[in-house]
C-alpha cells in the first residue's frame, strides 16, 4: 500500500507535468506587428525572432510573419539564431492564420538573413545563420529562407545552418538555403553527429572554396544520418563534392533535382563512406567538373558490400571540361560496388576508356550509353526524353527541360518492379510503377505496352496511353493502310477499319480488349479510364 508521503510525490509530479503541458504554447513573431511586443498573438507579436526564442520553452511553437530577420541588430557576426530543444519554428505566415494549414509560405517569404552589416557586403555578414547543437527531442524549422550566411574565416562550417551533435532529429521543411559560403567546410550547411531531413527544399547558388560541399558538408566518421527527399540542388560549387560530401551512416536522397552545381577539383556528390547510401527517382543533370582525375558526378570510397544504390535514377548531360580526357567516369567506385537499378546513364562525358561507369558494379535493367558488357538486361541507346538538355550546354539548370520519357522511348515498361519496392512515388510524385511494369529513369511514363512485349518494348508495334486512351502507333508509315480489329472480352468486334493516322482513340468502356492489326501478332490491353 503506498504511504501518504508517496502519494504527495506523485500527485506533485502529475501536477507539474500537466502544468508544463497547459502552459506549452505558440509565441508569435512579426516585424511589422504594433502592439505590446510580448509574442502573446499577432497583434502583439514579437518584432524580432531571437526574443521569441529567449523566451520559448520545451513544448512551445514560434510562428513567424513574412519578413525578413537578423539574428544580430548590433552588427556581431558571431551571433545565431540558436535553436531551442522542443521548440519547433515556423515561418511563411501573412500575420493572421489561426491554424498553422492557414500558410501560404511561397505567397509570405519569412527570411533568415545573413546580411547584417552593410546591405550587399559578404564580409560583415553573419558567420552561422542558424545554430542546431545539443537537441535531444525532434525538431522542426519549416518554412524558411535562410539567406547569406558568409564566414570566410579558416575553420568556417555551415554558414546556413551549422548542425552539431544531436541525439534528436532535425527536419528542415520548405526551406530554401540561398548564397552562403563558407571556406571550409559546408558552403549551405555543417552536419556532424545528428540525423537531419531535408524534405522539399532548395540548396541554391551556396559554396564552400577549402575543403567541400558546396551545398552540404557531413562531417569525417560523423556518425551521422541525411535523410533528402523532393528537393533541389542547383548552382553550388565547391572544390569537391559541388553538392554534398557525405561521410557518415547514411544517405537518402530521392525524387530530388541535382542540377547546374559545379566542382573544380572532385565530384558533384561524394560519399567518403557509409553503411547505406542510395539515390532513387532522382535526375541528375546538366552538371560541371572541371577536372581530370577523382573527378565523377557521383564517386562512392564505401567499403561495406551493397552500402550503395542508385535505383530508377536519371544521370543525364553532366560535362567534365578538362582539357585532356578525363580518367574517372561519370559514375565511379573505388571500394565496394554500386547497385544500379532501372537507371539511364546517358549523354555524359566519357572517360579515357569510353564509359559511363567504371568495372565492377553490378548494373541491371538500365540503358547505358556504349553499354556495360558486365551487365544484365543493358540497352545501348537513345532514352528518347520529350526535351533534354544538351551536354554542351552543362553547368546549366534543367528544371525547364523535360526529362519524360516520349512514347516511343525504349525505357518505357523496361524496369524490374523487384528493384523498386521500397519506393512508391517517382520523381514527379506519381505513382512509381503503372501499366504493370516501372520505367527506367526518375519519370514514371504513362503509356503502356502490349503484354507479349512488357518487359523489352521491343517488338510492339504501338503503345498504348492508358491517361488519354490513345492507342500510338510507333512506325504509322510501315502500318498505313493496313487493317486493324478490336475485339471486346466477349470477342465481339468494336472496331474494323483501315490504319489512316498516327494514333487512335478508343472510346470505349473499362476492360480488356485484344488489338488485331493486320501482319502482326495480336496483343491485348487492359483499358484501365473511361473518361470519354
Amino acid at each position: 500500500m503506498q504511504s501518504k508521503k508517496m502519494k504527495f510525490k506523485l500527485t506533485l509530479t502529475l501536477l507539474l507535468l500537466v502544468n508544463f503541458t497547459s502552459f506549452a504554447g505558440t509565441y508569435y513573431v512579426n516585424i511589422n506587428a504594433t502592439g505590446t511586443n510580448n509574442g502573446s498573438t499577432w497583434e502583439n507579436a514579437f518584432n524580432n525572432l531571437q526574443s521569441a526564442l529567449s523566451n520559448a520553452f520545451f513544448g512551445d511553437e514560434i510562428w513567424v510573419a513574412t519578413g525578413s530577420y537578423k539574428a544580430s541588430d548590433v552588427n556581431d557576426r558571431s551571433i545565431s539564431f540558436v535553436m531551442k530543444n522542443g521548440v519547433h519554428v515556423y515561418g511563411g505566415f501573412a500575420g493572421t492564420e489561426a491554424y498553422i494549414n492557414q500558410r501560404n509560405i511561397p505567397a509570405n517569404p519569412t527570411t533568415l538573413s545573413g546580411d547584417i552589416g552593410a546591405p550587399g557586403d559578404n564580409s560583415d555578414n553573419s558567420k552561422n545563420i542558424i545554430k542546431i547543437e545539443n537537441i535531444n527531442s525532434p525538431l522542426i524549422i519549416d518554412g524558411f529562407r535562410i539567406f547569406s550566411g558568409y564566414d570566410e574565416t579558416s575553420s568556417g562550417e555551415g554558414s546556413g545552418a551549422y548542425i552539431n551533435n544531436n541525439t534528436g532529429s532535425i527536419n528542415f521543411m520548405n526551406c530554401i538555403f540561398y548564397n552562403n559560403y563558407t571556406y571550409y567546410k559546408g558552403g549551405a550547411v555543417f552536419i556532424r553527429y545528428s540525423n537531419v531531413l531535408f524534405d522539399n527544399c532548395k540548396f541554391v547558388y551556396n559554396s564552400n572554396y577549402n575543403y567541400g560541399g558546396g551545398a552540404i558538408y557531413s562531417a569525417n566518421v560523423s556518425n551521422s544520418s541525411i535523410q533528402i527527399t523532393g528537393s533541389v540542388f542547383s548552382g553550388n560549387n565547391s572544390r569537391s563534392g559541388g553538392a554534398i560530401i557525405f561521410d557518415g551512416d547514411l544517405l537518402r536522397i530521392d525524387r530530388t533535382l541535382i542540377t547546374n552545381n559545379t566542382a573544380t577539383s572532385g565530384s558533384i556528390i561524394q560519399v567518403s563512406d557509409a553503411d547505406v547510401f542510395t539515390i532513387s527517382n532522382s535526375i541528375i543533370a546538366g552538371n560541371l567538373i572541371e577536372s581530370n582525375y577523382s573527378a565523377s558526378v557521383i564517386s562512392s570510397y564505401s567499403i561495406a558490400q551493397n552500402s550503395s544504390n542508385l535505383i530508377n535514377v536519371t544521370l543525364c548531360h553532366n560535362r567534365n571540361n578538362s582539357s585532356t580526357t578525363p580518367s574517372d567516369e561519370a559514375i565511379h567506385k573505388s571500394n565496394s560496388p554500386y547497385n544500379i537499378y532501372n537507371c539511364i546513364i546517358y549523354g555524359n562525358t566519357k572517360s579515357d576508356v569510353n564509359a559511363q561507369i567504371n568495372s565492377g558494379n553490378n548494373v541491371v535493367n538500365s540503358i547505358v550509353e556504349d553499354g556495360y558488357s558486365a551487365g544484365v538486361n543493358i540497352l545501348n541507346t537513345d532514352p528518347i526524353f520529350i526535351n533534354p538538355a544538351l551536354l554542351s550546354s552543362a553547368p546549366i539548370d534543367v528544371s525547364s527541360f523535360d526529362y519524360s520519357l516520349q512514347f516511343s522511348s525504349p525505357g518505357i515498361n523496361a524496369g524490374d518492379n523487384s528493384l523498386v519496392s521500397a519506393f512508391g512515388f517517382d520523381y514527379l510524385n506519381n505513382t512509381r510503377i503503372q501499366q504493370g511494369t516501372v520505367d527506367l529513369g526518375a519519370i514514371e511514363s504513362p503509356f503502356a505496352v502490349s503484354t507479349n512485349d512488357i518487359n523489352l518494348n521491343k517488338n510492339s508495334v504501338f503503345i498504348f496511353d492508358n491517361n488519354s486512351n490513345k492507342i500510338r502507333f510507333k512506325n504509322y508509315e510501315k502500318l498505313n493502310a493496313a487493317n486493324i480489329k478490336i475485339y471486346n472480352i466477349n470477342g465481339e468486334v468494336v472496331l474494323n477499319r483501315k490504319i489512316t493516322g498516327n494514333e487512335i482513340l478508343l472510346d470505349y468502356s473499362r476492360g480488356i480488349y485484344i488489338i488485331e492489326i493486320e501482319n502482326q501478332k495480336p496483343e491485348k490491353i487492359v483499358l484501365i479510364n473511361n473518361h470519354y
